[in-house]
């Protein structure tokens, strides 16, 4: 949600991992050896968000998650450890809060990529008192949102 007459936003962003890993009768290399803490076939890994916005909090699959905090070329990176079983799928939501500059009456959101096998699918919803406007996209380069508030 933003409010064009303050510039002050409310925000939230929702990352949904699927692994899709059968770990029967494919090699140690692909599913990883069994350990202590997973079994072949579990993906476990660092999420991270970066934006110039605060952090209110973070949820996987609804459930509070702790956060980390780093500062990356000036913005901040918020990162939470996420396990995703083999066949599953988890999200993770990410909620923000923040201020922007409304630099002509436009609303600007950039999202950068990075290097993936697969280009990520997203949907973009930005809420204002007048209306809502929706884009969903896939991610093969940095992606680029203008909106006028006038």
């Amino acid at each position: 949600d933003l409010d064009p007459d303050t510039g002050s936003l409310t925000a939230s962003v929702a990352v949904t991992l699927t692994n899709t890993v059968e770990p029967e009768g494919l090699p140690s290399y692909v599913t990883g050896l069994p350990s202590r803490e997973l079994e072949p076939g579990w993906n476990k890994m660092q999420l991270s968000v970066t934006t110039p916005h605060r952090l209110r909090g973070i949820t996987v699959d609804g459930e509070p998650a702790p956060a980390e905090l780093q500062q990356e070329f000036g913005y901040e990176r918020y990162l939470t450890e996420v396990v995703v079983p083999p066949g599953g799928a988890v999200t993770v939501e990410f909620a923000l809060d923040g201020q922007v500059t409304l630099e002509g009456g436009h609303y600007r959101l950039s999202i950068l990529t990075q290097a993936l096998v697969h280009p990520d699918d997203v949907r973009i919803r930005v809420n204002l008192p007048t209306a809502s406007v929706t884009d969903e996209v896939t991610l093969a380069e940095d992606y680029q949102l203008s909106l006028s508030l006038g």
